[in-house]
């Protein structure tokens, strides 16, 4: 006869580690205990477990949703509820524009009209501000959404915002103005044209004019015979006034685009300004990053032609255009340019044989900088990548900048250091695995290096100083580097630091079982490039970077670097590090990888931030500090990447580089034949 079985504890003298078996969604409230426990730690009880913020919730799957840990439909209506209690109209309008922008919304016009007064909130003052008001008065028989002009005036503006990312309110099923707010302003301008137009005319003439003269005597005498050339070309011939202006970091490009922009600015004229990058766009006075203001497709292949409609506000906007400046063009494919080119020849109507359709136009970079990257390429396609290529390269007039502006008052080590940079990747000798120079400083440990960047002393306090941040960084070559450093940095960090966790689920074409084998836990262990993390541990007074361009046209653009200002459940309240002290509002996103990325699509729903004490060299680009830090314990892998690196320094001694053990060498990768030179 079989004994009673009953449970016994285990007898052994040494600890065990249990194994969590997999539960899918289906198990309800267990799916949520263990959801719960990947991600709790120290759990003591049951009730500790579903603790969150100090209230215990009814259910696991509550505590998870607290917590973020699953979707929620109703998850963008608490988002604007939450916004609501501390943000303006302009900030909630901002943060509406990038759902609608990210298709991130399941009913837009259920969230327009919980919530238009909210959005609207700052408009009457407006109105009234801009003098509309005026001319409203004497309209008794104008009318407005639900007859109020607040908020006719809101879905105005946001059909302006949407219209400048190719897209339109009836999109997505949201109520147009009823009133003409266009014709109203053309009425108090003079200018009659779409909004896109009337934008881009709205810059007062006086203040370009002043802005103008002041630059223009401030110039030296290569950057007025640039100067010079650009303007006098375009005003004799602007079919034929396509240039390209080289010029190394500190040369004074940026300076040179922002005159030419003043100039014609103060004759009404239009100057649409565009770079490779997000960050290089906030150095233009109106920029934007290329593919957004050009609707430049983002699989880009030989064919390719920019989303612009012969009949739409955009082709408007270009065909009255006196000049198009695009920055920082070495680091984007050539397939880019042929596509724009391509464009415009179709919209412009000046002949199929005239470059950019006789639109004019300069093209700006340093061709020793970072080349675009090719997927899976290797240097023969990188090369090929090149806008050296015969289909536009011998069609531009090359225009060069080489006197260092920056060296003006600097002493004989930054003058060493200057002339240095600029030969670094012309001269053979300084090719390859090279000495660093010995006034640079350079260190092997790592808590040394940390500290010489961000003291512990300043960590370990409340973060209030936006200035410190904005001008220091550590610049790695790889993503792998920079959490690692991020990380270390974090563990300093003093303080309350809220744990943002994200939603992860996978798309693919496997079977249920198959997708079975990817529990929460896993995926929240990976960190796909251009991903946010699935744990995000954030602090009032940290930078962040934002990794989407959310709206570009408030400079919301994937590598901007953000100072966070509040921390909600559903919202960031967050300015720009060294910009306005606009308030700007991040949500959560549902973002994905890419096909080929991993075996499955990954999803993650998070806040797309990510902590920023360090970024990679690619992202430092346009960038200037007065502290820089340089991890090179894993070289540098492309051409370019050191030149970047060591062009970031406003002074020789401000660079710290932290070196392998007994390492006094590092690689500087160089293909020769992508660079600048007067017979190119």
């Amino acid at each position: 006869m079989c004994a009673p079985k009953r449970w016994e504890a285990r007898r052994t003298d040494t600890m065990s580690i249990g194994r969590m078996y997999y539960c899918s969604p289906a198990a309800d409230e267990r799916y949520y205990l263990r959801l719960l426990l990947t991600v709790v730690r120290g759990a003591t009880s049951f009730s500790h477990l579903r603790t969150v913020n100090n209230h215990e919730y009814a259910t696991f799957r509550e505590a998870c949703m607290v917590l973020h840990l699953v979707e929620d439909d109703g998850e963008w209506t608490r988002a604007f509820e939450e916004a609501a209690t501390f943000a303006s109209g302009y900030a909630m309008r901002s943060m509406f524009v990038s759902a609608l922008m990210f298709n991130s919304l399941v009913s837009p016009v259920q969230i327009w009209n919980q919530f238009c007064e909210s959005f609207c909130d700052d408009l009457e003052h407006a109105i009234v501000q801009k003098g509309y008001s005026l001319l409203l008065s004497v309209q008794p028989d104008a009318e407005f959404y639900h007859g109020t002009r607040s908020l006719d005036y809101g879905l105005y503006l946001l059909q302006t915002s949407l219209g400048a990312q190719d897209r339109s309110l009836g999109q997505f099923n949201l109520p147009l103005p009823l009133f003409n707010w266009n014709g109203l302003i053309s009425r108090m301008t003079g200018i009659q044209r779409n909004s896109l137009i009337l934008n881009e005319m709205s810059y007062l003439q006086d203040q370009e004019a002043f802005s103008y003269q002041q630059k223009y005597a401030q110039m030296n005498a290569t950057q007025k015979h640039v100067f010079d050339t650009i303007t006098s070309s375009i005003n004799s011939n602007i079919n034929s006034s396509h240039f390209f202006l080289q010029g190394p970091a500190g040369t004074g490009k940026t300076f040179i685009y922002n005159t030419l922009c003043h100039f014609y600015r103060s004759q009404g004229k239009i100057v649409l300004c565009v770079a490779s990058s997000g960050i290089a766009a906030l150095l233009l006075p109106g920029g934007r990053t290329s593919h957004s203001r050009f609707a430049i497709p983002l699989n880009i292949h030989e064919q390719s032609v920019c989303a612009i409609k012969k009949n739409d506000d955009l082709a408007d906007l270009i065909r009255e255009t006196t000049l198009i400046i695009w920055d920082e063009v070495p680091m984007q494919h050539r397939y880019c340019f042929e596509a724009f080119d391509r464009t415009l020849r179709d919209i412009c109507s000046r002949g199929d044989e005239v470059t950019f359709g006789g639109i004019s136009v300069v093209l700006g970079g340093d061709f020793a900088q970072i080349p675009p990257v090719v997927k899976q390429g290797g240097r023969p396609e990188i090369v090929a990548a090149s806008l050296m290529s015969p289909r536009l390269w011998p069609r531009l007039q090359k225009l060069r900048l080489t006197e260092n502006r920056r060296l003006a008052n600097s002493n004989d080590t930054d003058r060493q250091f200057a002339d240095r940079i600029g030969r670094m990747s012309y001269e053979s000798a300084m090719i390859g695995n090279i000495a660093l120079p010995s006034f640079l400083r350079q260190m092997t440990d790592l808590d040394q290096f940390i500290e010489d960047i961000y003291p512990q002393h300043v960590l370990q306090r409340p973060l209030q100083n936006n200035d410190f941040f904005k001008e220091r960084a550590i610049l790695c070559s790889k993503n792998v580097n920079v959490d690692a450093n991020n990380c270390k940095v974090m563990e300093n960090v003093i303080g309350e630091k809220p744990t943002l966790y994200s939603v992860d689920t996978v798309q693919s074409d496997l079977t249920n079982t198959e997708t079975q084998a990817y529990p929460s836990e896993y995926l929240q262990t990976l960190s796909p490039s251009g991903l946010p993390p699935a744990v995000l541990e954030l602090k009032v007074g940290l930078p962040v970077m934002l990794l989407r361009n959310l709206n570009p046209e408030r400079g919301l653009c994937n590598g901007t670097r953000l100072i966070i200002q509040q921390i909600g459940q559903y919202v960031i309240k967050v300015k720009i590090l060294g910009g306005s002290d606009t308030i700007e509002l991040i949500p959560r996103f549902t973002l994905s990888t890419l096909p080929d990325t991993l075996p499955f699509i990954l999803t993650r729903k998070q806040f797309p931030v990510k902590v920023s004490f360090a970024m990679t060299i690619n992202k430092s680009k346009g960038q200037s500090f007065r502290k820089v830090a340089v991890d090179l314990r894993s070289p540098v892998f492309t051409h370019g990447q050191l030149y970047v690196v060591m062009s970031r320094a406003t002074s020789a001694n401000v660079m710290t580089i932290l070196l392998p053990e007994n390492m006094k060498h590092t690689e500087n990768v160089v293909y020769p034949e992508v660079l600048f030179s007067d017979t190119t």
